[in-house]
């Protein structure tokens, strides 16, 4: 089978990961796989090697307008043969599924549970046969909006250690935070105050932060008013192998975030035998994590929680012992990569095998593409500048 997985670009995080996760399991199950970027590349796009997929970036043309990107790219899907396209988080795919053969299997992913993210996969709804969610909450929200039908709850998959974590004797407690340093989604400017009072209870704690994004420069001001430099180190972005290396390193790892769709490092780290530490999300994170077994589920913006669980972790290592085989367990049985991708296989297999009528189906998804995505962004920027000037000469607001 041909396969095209899609998206905007492949950048550093838990979307990618997926992609380049199934990627690589479709390979192994002996499929032939392109995965195909509409916006950039990103700094993951060097990776499609490493899975064995072939890797695309469709320039569609900057200068050209929306639509016109959009058949670029549905034109180079249509003619590429593909049994399956499964799209995460492009616009100009999902605009332009129309454009494939009948006989292509079409899917979207929805990665998050934002509004943007899911808005974007529900749309042109007539040329996508099937939405995939990767956690409840997600799978509710996509059938808010499209047939109940079409949604389909099939969970992330992460490698699995063949064994148990060993036991891990250090006195100090190790944690990891890994992630993007964006306080609005993952609550990173908590995590000063959280060490600092996990310190304050006599516990020794170091915690090493893992990412980067655009609240690094307030994290490091907190970190320093805190008083907790000499415990807190700031890794920068690492390659996902040497995060890997951090997350089996370390007891424990955090996450205090606001929302997600289904995080992928918390079960990157189960599967390691890192305890979870994270926010209690209903239909996400509850999803993957039973409290107090396999790891700890707190309230969004909860410091003293997210303390008082780290300060119970390093107080009692055989309780650390425990839990990191429960996590180990529970990743092993629900999460692995081989169940994700068998469960992608048998809806592509489900979706070819169903007849199919496109005649009423139109090339760019009227509901996507709009008339100012027919204008060539040029004349769309130089527009928009004049009608400014035109205002600000009027003194309108």
């Amino acid at each position: 089978m041909r396969v095209a997985l899609t998206t905007y670009a492949l950048h550093v995080g838990g979307m990618e990961t997926c992609i380049l996760s199934l990627a690589e399991g479709f390979v192994r199950a002996g499929h032939e796989v392109h995965i195909v970027t509409t916006d950039e590349r990103g700094a993951w796009f060097a990776r499609s090697d490493e899975v064995g997929a072939q890797a695309h970036f469709i320039d569609g043309g900057m200068r050209k307008s929306r639509a016109s990107r959009a058949r670029t790219i549905g034109r180079f899907l249509a003619k590429g043969g593909f049994d399956a396209v499964i799209n995460s988080a492009s616009w100009f795919v999902q605009a332009s599924l129309g454009m494939l053969p009948a006989e292509t299997a079409t899917v979207s992913v929805i990665h998050n549970s934002s509004e943007a993210v899911v808005s974007l996969a529900c749309l042109n709804a007539r040329a996508c046969q099937a939405l995939v969610a990767p956690s409840p909450a997600t799978v509710d929200l996509a059938r808010s909006r499209v047939s109940r039908e079409k949604v389909h709850l099939i969970q992330y998959g992460v490698d699995i250690l063949e064994s148990p974590p060993p036991a891990r004797a250090e006195s100090e407690l190790r944690v990891v935070f890994c992630g993007r340093i964006d306080h609005s989604q993952k609550g990173v400017l908590l995590l000063p105050e959280i060490v600092r009072q996990v310190s304050g209870s006599g516990v020794s704690i170091r915690l090493e932060v893992i990412g980067g994004g655009p609240d690094i420069e307030k994290l490091t001001r907190l970190i320093e008013e805190a008083g907790v430099s000499h415990q807190v180190e700031l890794v920068g972005p690492l390659s996902h192998a040497r995060s890997l290396d951090k997350i089996r390193a370390a007891d424990a790892l955090i996450l205090p975030s606001f929302f997600e769709g289904l995080p992928f490092v918390p079960l990157e780290a189960m599967a390691n035998g890192a305890i979870p530490v994270i926010s209690l999300l209903p239909g996400i994170t509850d999803w993957m994590v039973e409290d107090r077994a396999s790891g700890f589920l707190l309230a969004p913006g909860d410091v003293q929680g997210f303390s008082d669980a780290l300060v119970v972790l390093g107080r009692d290592p055989e309780l650390r012992q425990r839990m990191s085989r429960a996590a180990w367990e529970r990743a092993r049985e629900h999460f692995s990569v081989a169940r994700m991708v068998n469960s992608y296989l048998l809806l592509v297999e489900e979706l070819r095998s169903q007849p199919r009528r496109k005649t009423d189906v139109p090339a760019l998804a009227p509901d996507m593409v709009q008339w100012k995505d027919r204008i060539p962004f040029p004349l769309r920027h130089a527009g928009g500048r004049l009608l400014r000037m035109v205002r600000a000469g009027r003194g309108a607001p």
